[in-house]
């Protein structure tokens, strides 16, 4: 197992800056996802560590060797690409051993043979080493492009998207599987997806990229329910949160939020936001923050505007009095119909608040 870091590292290309001032450290052994949209960084960040393109300033490291000026072949790696890029006129076996024999050509036959035995049958690939590419699935094509990373056992695995290609249904059990591959081999795995529930479900650690710039390092669990700020608290999660903006009276767990669109009471929910009584917040509302009951509350009930059904839940599009819409969850076996009024109860620490203009988190988590 082996740390990697970025200190200070900055990337450009001509006058676009691709990535900038990265500071990065990742344990030995971590599984860490590389998150974000298209031209975030992410992708930099990992050709950078692969040594395919060269860092403008700062220093990288795998383990305590700087490796900015060693060549890709030489840093102890192993990528794995979104084309799987096998080799169609090779064997599943010809393939696993590929890399063995092109780092040294002086290997045994029976080293050889050993080890791609050893991979194939951590992989589930063992009935299919003799068979050619065209004649696998799309999954076991990854497996086979994952064997070929591991049997070298470098220091880092480095993983581009590997899972794009495939299916939904397929892409759930690859990551079931990579998952238990790494608590298996227990390397240090960077990997690289614009897919928010892949690195959710995969890594034990989220870094996540906007224009260029990290905007926060933490557990899956801290970035969903304690974003860093606004692009965090939107990027992340199944279904767009609603963000308004306005006011916050009150306080002791007990507050008023009061916005152009109508008045939300977050009552005994919000512990954590007492010290911005009187401020003007953007707060984020997850469909899972509030509940929605037919037993009447503090003030006018919201009106239903749509009933979605989403497995175990209904998602209530659900009209403010004021105007402002917002979703929430309710039972599905409620009944709820568009029309009908409902009561919304925040539920405990699911809501957050940001400053309208800088859009950094403002909660004091307890």
């Amino acid at each position: 197992m082996t740390s990697v870091s970025f200190t200070g590292v900055r990337k450009t290309y001509g006058d676009a800056v691709a990535l900038e001032a990265l500071d990065l450290s990742i344990a030995p052994g971590e599984f860490v996802a590389l998150l974000g949209p298209s031209g975030s960084g992410k992708t930099t960040t990992l050709n950078l560590l692969a040594g395919l393109i060269d860092a403008d300033e700062g220093e990288i490291r795998i383990g305590e060797r700087v490796v900015n000026d060693v060549t890709p072949d030489r840093r102890d790696i192993a990528m794995v690409f979104q084309n799987y890029a096998l080799y169609p006129h090779l064997t599943v076996f010809e393939n696993l051993e590929f890399p063995l024999k092109a780092r040294d050509r002086r290997v045994s036959a029976a080293e050889v043979e050993q080890k791609v035995e050893k991979v194939a049958a951590t992989l589930g690939l063992a009935e299919l080493l003799h068979r050619y590419p065209k004649e696998l699935s799309g999954g076991q094509q990854q497996r086979v492009a994952l064997g070929r990373a591991m049997i070298r056992d470098p220091k880092v695995f480095l993983l581009d998207e590997p899972l794009s290609n495939l299916d939904a249904r397929l892409r759930i059990r690859m990551r079931r599987d990579i998952k238990a591959l790494h608590e298996a081999i227990g390397s240090t795995i960077v990997y690289v997806t614009h897919d928010q529930a892949e690195a959710m479900t995969l890594a034990t650690r989220i870094a996540v990229f906007s224009n260029g710039r990290l905007q926060q390092f933490a557990t899956p669990a801290e970035i969903y329910s304690r974003p860093a700020n606004l692009f965090v608290a939107e990027f992340v999660g199944e279904r767009e949160p609603v963000l308004l903006e306005g006011v916050l009276t009150g306080g002791s767990g007990r507050m008023i939020f009061e916005t152009a669109g109508g008045m939300l009471t977050l009552d005994g929910a919000v512990r954590h936001l007492d010290a911005l009584a009187g401020r003007r917040v953007v707060l984020c509302l997850r469909a899972e923050a509030f509940r929605a009951g037919r037993e009447a509350g503090e003030g006018d009930p919201a009106t239903v505007k749509l009933v979605e059904l989403s497995g175990p839940d209904a998602l209530l599009t659900c009209a403010l009095p004021g105007g402002a819409e917002i979703c929430v969850r309710a039972e599905p076996n409620a009944g709820f119909a568009r029309g009908d009024g409902v009561w919304l109860r925040a539920l405990p620490d699911r809501i957050a608040a940001f400053d309208p203009q800088s859009g950094t988190a403002l909660c004091r988590w307890e």
